[in-house]
């Protein structure tokens, strides 16, 4: 039994929008290059960083930003990369998704299910064998037919039924959309943050797979594979090289369009591919609106000291806010305003969780230092808040 059609045809799809993803998300990653696994976010707790050293980061700011468009999609706009780059990311994974979700029903309505999931726990002993032949370059020309080494099943199934869910899984755990409207959902993974490190390394995790499944596939009888999954059947003719290599320049291909579309056009890729994005917070708004909760209601209605009163028990009672990270220069600063703009006028709830409020200061400062709670006393003045505070409350929006 060779690969079916469908599976190759998936196989290809997936490639094409797995490519497009690591992309739009190192464009993600480039804008906010610290990885942390604390929501506190503290100077000096991350455990990776990317571009110049700390004396010189805020002097490189915008080269750091603008990405390499070889590696970013799309690359080499420090002003507006990001906001594409996120667009192309929701654009790509709901198709990514969806490709997932018809090769996974059609793994188990055809039977294929059955050389890619482990049903032996043989699989383990056999799987070590296997890697220690391969770690002495002792390569299998060829296998079973049909059939998956030990090694290749367990890593496939690892990579289809663990990393993907919980790349996707993860994926949402950091959407500031969702975790305003369901700050319960972050903490399932130990925070935003950590979910940010997770999904990290999960990509990680699909680049190390991709080298190490091209390199064996080159190395172990390439025309034979070649043929299989490009053709569906067991040859070591050159046709099914041929045809493969002119897929994989397609794929190139469509990289670089999209790339370079992105690049000259980003008002219309921002229309056409970003209406996913607006969907989806489309979506949780409008599910907040009708799901509102009674006290939602009564902090639209209640008095400022009533307001301030409410707020302060639901920080105490454990409301995860993101603390961090803290924004290090006007550029930061200005990104989480735009994400407090976009909220309702009247989402409480979302503005306590963006600006990062907390009930206790964090590295000695607090409200009352902030030009902003110096203009009124009670109320943080910046508009996109506009709170009634207490003086020892913090948020990472601190400024004087």
């Amino acid at each position: 039994m060779e690969f079916p059609v469908w599976l190759r045809i998936g196989h290809f799809v997936n490639f094409l929008f797995l490519t497009l993803l690591i992309r739009s998300g190192i464009q993600i990653l480039a804008d906010k290059p610290k990885l942390y696994w604390s929501d506190h976010c503290m100077p000096g707790t991350e455990w990776l960083k990317f571009g110049a050293p700390e004396s010189q980061q805020n002097q490189q700011h915008e080269k750091n930003r603008a990405v390499n468009s070889i590696v970013a999609l799309p690359g080499g706009l420090p002003d507006t990369g990001l906001e594409l780059g996120r667009s192309w990311h929701f654009f790509c994974v709901f198709f990514w998704v969806l490709n997932g979700f018809v090769y996974v029903s059609l793994l188990f309505i055809t039977g294929e299910w059955s050389r890619l999931i482990p049903t032996s726990a043989s699989v383990f002993p056999g799987a070590l064998e296997t890697f220690l032949q391969y770690a002495s370059f002792h390569l299998p020309q060829s296998e079973s037919l049909g059939h998956y080494n030990p090694l290749q099943q367990l890593t496939y199934a690892v990579v289809v039924f663990v990393f993907a869910p919980l790349s996707i899984l993860t994926g949402a755990a950091i959407s500031p959309a969702l975790a305003s409207r369901y700050p319960w959902y972050p903490r399932l993974f130990g925070g935003r943050q950590a979910a940010r490190s997770i999904h990290f390394l999960l990509l990680g995790a699909y680049l190390i797979f991709l080298v190490v499944h091209v390199s064996l596939i080159a190395l172990s009888n390439f025309p034979l594979h070649m043929n299989r999954i490009v053709l569906g059947v067991s040859s070591t003719a050159s046709s099914g090289a041929v045809i493969g290599g002119a897929a994989l320049l397609s794929i190139l291909a469509i990289n670089w369009w999209v790339t370079s579309f992105s690049i000259h056009h980003p008002d219309k890729v921002e229309a056409i591919v970003g209406f996913i994005k607006k969907r989806i917070d489309a979506t949780l708004k409008q599910s907040d609106q009708e799901n509102d909760s009674e006290e939602t209601i009564s902090l639209r209605n209640c008095a400022d000291d009533e307001l301030r009163d409410k707020i302060g028990k639901m920080m105490e009672d454990g409301l995860t806010t993101q603390l961090g990270p803290f924004p290090e220069d006007h550029q930061q600063f200005e990104a989480i305003l735009t994400e407090l703009r976009a909220l309702e006028p009247d989402d409480v709830v979302g503005r306590l969780v963006i600006s990062g409020f907390a009930p206790k200061p964090i590295d000695d400062q607090r409200c009352y230092e902030c030009m902003y709670y110096l203009v009124h006393r009670k109320w943080c003045d910046l508009p996109e808040l506009a709170l009634p505070v207490e003086p020892e409350w913090w948020c990472r929006l601190w400024r004087i």
